[in-house]
């Protein structure tokens, strides 16, 4: 059986490639931890930017690539 697990990138010292679908850690009030989808968008004034589709205060703290989708085994439909 092949295990796929999430490579963690810390953020910012390593930022994710601009505008593809993403992982993102946050830490939030209270030392809470969640995962999002997420989206970095590069901006030359600022550096750049995650979009996530909540609105709340937190911090991104690490990112992640999305694993590949799974595929059924030949044969299987």
């Amino acid at each position: 059986m092949r295990k796929t697990e999430a490579v963690w990138h810390k953020f910012p010292e390593e930022t994710p490639p601009d505008g593809i679908p993403i992982l993102v850690t946050w830490k939030g009030e209270n030392d809470s931890f969640e995962v999002t989808p997420g989206v970095w968008k590069f901006d030359k004034f600022t550096g750049g930017m995650f979009s996530h589709p909540y609105d709340w205060v937190a911090t991104p703290i690490a990112w992640a690539e999305l694993p590949e989708p799974y595929k059924p085994e030949e044969g299987i439909k």
